[in-house]
């Protein structure tokens, strides 16, 4: 963490604002990794790589052109078309869900019902919104919202 960053505390991670990013960071100290090759994502590497082998195989040696070969190799290709669509998916949904520019949010909105926690949905230019959930005990909405309006000022805040 330099000089010109802050650091927030969320309710299951840290926020680290830059002069002009939001890093959202694990609670171990590191960037949360990448979701695709995470636990719960693995399989999809793994029928992948069992699909591409499968389809290679039936090209080069067991291909006999019968019409369960054609089924067998279009229902395998499709399959693989989607987990790598899924893939791609998770590769950009990752990279929007910890990265933000801070020119890019248009509109914060506070949303206090819960007595504990207060929720925060950064809406950006482009409509996109991402929540984020802060404690009211640890008191860090007001010195972040003052630290996003001091890097862009153009920000509006409503509470709900």
């Amino acid at each position: 963490m330099n000089k010109s960053s802050e650091r927030f505390i969320l309710v299951d991670r840290y926020l680290d604002i830059s002069n002009n990013q939001i890093n959202i960071i694990d609670k171990k100290g590191r960037r949360i990794k990448n979701e695709l090759f995470s636990k719960n994502n693995g399989w999809l590497i793994v029928i992948g790589v069992v699909l591409t082998g499968n389809i290679i195989r039936k090209y080069t040696t067991d291909f006999s052109e019968k019409l369960s070969d054609y089924i067998s190799i279009g229902l395998q290709s499709l399959g693989l078309i989607f987990i790598i669509s899924l893939s791609v998916y998770l590769v950009f949904r990752h990279k929007w869900s910890n990265l933000i520019e801070i020119v890019e949010i248009s509109k914060i909105e506070i949303d206090s019902e819960d007595e504990f926690e207060y929720e925060v949905s950064l809406i950006t230019k482009s409509k996109r919104t991402k929540t984020l959930i802060f404690r009211k005990l640890e008191n860090q909405l007001q010195p972040f919202l003052e630290a996003i309006k001091k890097r862009n000022s153009r920000v509006l805040i409503n509470y709900i």
